[in-house]
């Protein structure tokens, strides 16, 4: 009997995992911890060149930012010949970054994250894809798989829905998420509730709970000189009791390179000190859209944000109790 399931999909579904398996484990071999260092001091020196008004390319520059740059082209290529010419992926996103979240209670931990986008369906006026995502943090891994639809209104504005599952390879955890997404051309607005499936799990002796809860995400692309991204992500989680803890992550985001992005944010995690981290992107948009499908009428930003990953936590967030204190983190 022969598959309802069409061939070019059939051979996507086994590429696509091995390609963001790749990104996750492949990258961080190629990061030196000379170069995790120097992450951390670009970091502080970006974060004090926006403060005091600094050419922001003229620091990147000077801190040669460009040995990290090869260390991930290195392994990006080699992925991305992984990539069938007729397969429907539109997008792909890797990153390195300092993340400050941690459940471990260290100051910072470095976060590898693949995410790649798959055409399931489009029109004119609508895109219907599948996103999925492997992240490894602190130790951890964590798969996520989802879809979403996202539908131009009025040649200015995409609407857009997504449904997620997240698990949790280390400590068997796993979770729903769902999120709303409001798209214009400078400006973008997301919500996402997550919903944790699992209940109590056994980690190295010690008991943890995934958390419930939801984040807010606003950004706004200022128009002038290179486009730098305002950001802000305030989020809430909480268990069935009366615990609770609340996190905000604001910051700026660099075009700096072709394809690459740069991002320089404080985080903080209730009555805790905030952190400066940073974060590099290189997004590979893979889709070469034909000219009878996708929308034709509205900038080429607008056009693109139809086929760019779904932005939200794929990290699972836990509590534990740590020497009779209870902490929280991914």
């Amino acid at each position: 009997m022969n598959s309802i399931i069409p061939k070019r999909f059939q051979i996507t579904l086994v590429v696509y995992p091995a390609l963001l398996i790749g990104a996750a484990f492949s990258i961080p071999t190629a990061i030196s911890d000379e170069s995790e260092e120097k992450l951390a001091v670009i970091t502080s020196e970006v974060a004090q060149a926006v403060q005091s008004g600094t050419d922001v390319k003229d620091v990147l520059d000077r801190l040669a930012v460009n040995e990290i740059r090869e260390a991930v082209d290195t392994s990006v290529n080699k992925i991305e010949e992984k990539v069938l010419t007729e397969s429907d992926f539109v997008y792909l996103d890797l990153s390195i970054a300092m993340d400050s979240f941690t459940l471990t209670g260290s100051d910072t931990e470095l976060m590898v994250e693949g995410v790649g986008v798959y055409r399931l369906a489009e029109t004119p006026t609508l895109f219907a894809f599948n996103q999925s995502s492997i992240v490894r943090f602190d130790d951890r891994t964590t798969f996520n798989t989802g879809f979403g639809v996202r539908k131009l209104h009025n040649e200015s504005l995409i609407l857009g829905s997504n449904l997620f599952y997240d698990y949790e390879t280390t400590s068997g955890h796993s979770r729903w998420g769902l999120g709303l997404e409001l798209l214009s051309d400078n400006a973008e607005f997301r919500t996402n509730l997550y919903r944790a499936i699992t209940g109590v799990r056994t980690v190295d002796g010690v008991n943890e709970t995934a958390l419930d809860g939801y984040d807010v995400r606003f950004s706004y692309m200022f128009p002038f000189k290179y486009q730098p991204r305002l950001f802000v992500t305030k989020s809430k989680f909480k268990d069935d009791g009366s615990y609770e803890t609340k996190l905000t992550d604001w910051g700026l985001r660099f075009p700096f390179a072709d394809h690459w992005n740069l991002s320089i944010s404080r985080q903080k995690q209730d009555s805790k000190s905030a952190q400066t981290v940073g974060s590099l992107t290189y997004s590979i948009p893979f889709g070469k859209r034909s000219s009878d499908i996708g929308p034709t009428a509205v900038s080429s930003r607008l056009s693109e944000k139809m086929y760019m990953p779904v932005e939200r936590e794929n990290r699972i967030i836990k509590k534990k109790l740590n020497l009779g204190v209870t902490v929280s983190g991914f």
